[in-house]
């Protein structure tokens, strides 16, 4: 599914946060950890997030919470898609809202991912390349 024109070109902390469910605080630690996630910000000092920063949100939150893997873990896959000139496709891929992100109405499939993920039996860690295939095969369900 193609990405709907976003109405807006930045986005509050607190947009954010509502549309990838995930806390303001976390996002503050994961500007921190993550350095490929440097929202910018306004002349009042406040960060704004571009498209691009939220799919790369949604991308971390898949990694850590769904994939389970660490922080160091996360930012080596990234670096790895970086490096492989595939970042840009997966977060296009990664990101596509059931609904316009102007009407606060977003639904994502992640915590239907937890579930199923907590259902599974214990497997080994998956390859790079099984992990790149997982996460595009779920956001086919999207």
């Amino acid at each position: 599914m193609a990405l709907p024109k976003m109405k807006k070109l930045y986005y509050s902390i607190s947009e954010v946060s509502r549309i990838t469910d995930v806390t303001q605080p976390t996002l503050r630690y994961w500007e921190n950890e993550f350095s490929f996630l440097q929202p910018g910000k306004n002349s009042a000092g406040n960060r704004i997030y571009k498209e691009s920063d939220i799919k790369l949100i949604f991308l971390i939150k898949y990694l850590l919470y769904v994939q389970k893997l660490t922080i160091n873990g996360a930012i080596d896959y990234i670096q790895e898609l970086h490096d492989k000139n595939t970042l840009n496709e997966t977060l296009n891929s990664f990101y596509t809202p059931k609904k316009n992100i102007e009407n606060e109405t977003i639904v994502t499939d992640i915590p239907v991912a937890q579930e199923e993920q907590r259902n599974q039996t214990d497997e080994p860690q998956e390859s790079a390349k099984d992990m790149h295939s997982g996460i595009v095969k779920l956001l086919m369900k999207i």
